[in-house]
């Protein structure tokens, strides 16, 4: 199966990008160097993450996606699933999944974290880059980030409603 792995450079925050290719879920472990792993879905199109589950108790760098509200730590293997959950061929575009990763100081992180944030991808990502907004010129609302998470642009949860009736998942 086609999938990319993201990995540690020298143990900094330089993330390198390799194509990757396994036949079951045990070469997995292996790749990311961990015991156990979980998956974080990140694009509607099932492509996800598979990533350190003990990430957290021996940290070498954290990055976060766009389409995810926390970060995350270190390697990553990032495969696609099909409707039944099983492991398919990647299928979102490397440069995509590219300008989708920031990397995360530890320091960024500790100052973030005091502010208690159910997501941190303002912190990192401008608003443009998250697509937050309805986009309609005619919307009465101010659609920026804290307008639209606390459910104030109608335009915006017209759209949102719509894009969930059309993704079951």
């Amino acid at each position: 199966m086609k999938a990319f792995l993201m990995t540690a450079a020298d143990d900094s925050i330089n993330l390198l990008f390799n194509e990757f290719k396994f036949n079951t879920w045990e070469d997995i472990s292996p790749a990311i160097g961990c015991r156990t792993f979980d998956v974080v879905r990140l694009y509607e199109n099932g492509d996800c993450a598979y990533i350190d589950d003990e990430g957290l108790y021996q940290t070498r760098f954290f990055w976060i996606h766009k389409n995810y509200p926390h970060p995350l730590a270190n390697n990553a293997l990032f495969c696609g699933t099909d409707e039944m959950g099983e492991t398919v061929d990647f299928k979102t575009p490397l440069e995509v999944l590219k300008e989708s990763i920031k990397p995360v100081s530890k320091t960024d992180l500790y100052v973030y974290s005091r502010a208690y944030p159910d997501d941190y991808r303002p912190f990192f990502f401008t608003e443009e880059e998250l697509g937050i907004g309805c986009g309609e010129a005619d919307c009465g609302f101010d659609c920026d980030y804290s307008t639209v998470k606390a459910g104030e642009c109608q335009c915006y949860n017209n759209k949102h409603d719509e894009m969930e009736a059309r993704c079951p998942v």
